[in-house]
């Protein structure tokens, strides 16, 4: 048998970059995460090469968070250059892949044209279906839940609206190879079909051809034992109504909600109570969940604010992880895992798998004599039901 690629995987947010990698840490691939220097907002994005060194050493899968989705395109056009001359150095033997966003949210065309050129590959195979969380692809547009995109809620996201399904619109004629897929055998077969054409060198997917890689081409699915010693601190800094509908089902079930105070000013007093608060239901062994005021239906979110919003919380996080035995942090939303992964200077990251697909673990160190969280689980906002993050902080804690 042929030996199995490596590769160097380009994301637009940390946690699109961290589902990306987590089927390939299940599947036996040692697997890292290098989230843009600094966090979303930051712009020059210093010390990237050699974050990207450190995380190539003794692995095989590298992914580079470019956290460009909000950026304007020419920037994000930039970042996918930086990050492919950091993390695909030749005479690594890595594949590269580019990772979007199954519902074809952020700079998708811009970045699709820098990664192009980057890997020098004419044509790319490009297959953004993710069964596993109802995105498919017929006759080459994506369907969500078996809707067209543009009848979905991505079309009314509050950061980056999607009203256009059809792939092949997002690079010039014949630049794209738009493989549909409904199924994730469907992803298998596409996966079979370019191994045996040689064209894994320059790839276009979401999670869901990232799994079906790993399933193909890695070892046997490993399961991650990730019950935490202490108690689950949720942070959900998304606007994604699914992301309200899952704390308000978490909070029924027994945890502390708190709206965490997160203007510009006037706000002290309120973030000592909300952090004492925290802390005692903490210390307690409760579940705490933390989340911004809420935004109006159909509103948009100027990306600044929402940048701001998620170093605020991100900061109440690092106040609770030193004051109180939290075991686990849940974060939910790419903007609000990369400000706590800046926050806390866990980069890079050391990803042991899934929870469940969709759902990315990461090993954490804890500090001195033990003390800090032993992983950090992050997912995107828009996936799962109204159950999932119940079903899961249940299974981290049970």
């Amino acid at each position: 048998m042929a030996p199995r690629p490596r590769f160097c995987v380009i994301a637009d947010d940390l946690t699109g970059a961290l589902d990306t990698a987590a089927p390939f840490a299940s599947h036996g691939w040692r697997t890292r995460v290098v989230p843009w220097p600094g966090g979303v907002g930051r712009i020059r994005g210093d010390g990237l090469p050699a974050l990207a060194a450190r995380a190539w050493a003794g692995a095989d899968v590298v992914v580079v968070d470019t956290a460009s989705r909000h950026a304007a395109p020419r920037e994000a056009a930039r970042r996918v250059r930086a990050a492919m001359a950091a993390g695909a150095v030749p005479g690594r033997g890595c594949a590269s892949y580019k990772k979007i966003d199954s519902t074809l949210r952020g700079n998708v065309a811009a970045e699709l044209a820098a990664f192009r050129r980057a890997c020098g590959v004419h044509c790319l195979p490009a297959a953004p279906a993710f069964p596993a969380q109802g995105r498919t692809t017929r006759c080459g547009a994506v369907f969500v839940h078996g809707r067209p995109l543009a009848a979905s809620a991505a079309a009314r996201d509050a950061l980056n609206p999607v009203a256009d399904g059809m792939v092949a619109r997002l690079a010039p004629p014949g630049t794209l190879d738009v493989f549909d897929a409904e199924t994730d055998a469907d992803l298998r077969r596409i996966v079979r079909r370019l191994t045996r054409e040689g064209r894994l060198h320059g790839l276009v997917g979401s999670g869901g051809l990232a799994t079906a890689i790993a399933a193909t081409l890695g070892t046997r699915r490993r399961t991650v034992e990730t019950r935490a010693s202490g108690p689950v601190l949720v942070v959900a800094g998304s606007a994604h109504a699914a992301s309200r509908a899952q704390v308000a089902a978490l909070v029924a079930d027994g945890a502390l909600g708190l709206v965490a105070p997160v203007a510009s000013r006037g706000v002290a007093r309120d973030v000592e109570a909300t952090v004492l608060l925290a802390a005692d239901a903490l210390g307690a062994g409760r579940t705490v969940a933390l989340v911004p005021p809420p935004v109006a239906t159909g509103a948009r979110v100027d990306p600044r604010t929402a940048d701001a919003v998620a170093r605020r919380l991100a900061a109440i996080v690092m106040r609770l992880v030193a004051a109180a035995p939290v075991g686990a942090v849940f974060s939910v939303g790419g903007d609000t895992t990369a400000a706590v992964v800046a926050a806390a200077e866990w980069a890079p990251l050391d990803v042991a798998g899934a929870l469940v697909p969709g759902v990315a673990v990461v090993a954490l160190r804890p500090e001195r004599r033990g003390h800090g969280p032993r992983w950090l689980v992050t997912k995107s906002g828009a996936f799962g039901d109204a159950d999932t993050l119940r079903r899961l902080v249940r299974r981290l804690t049970l």
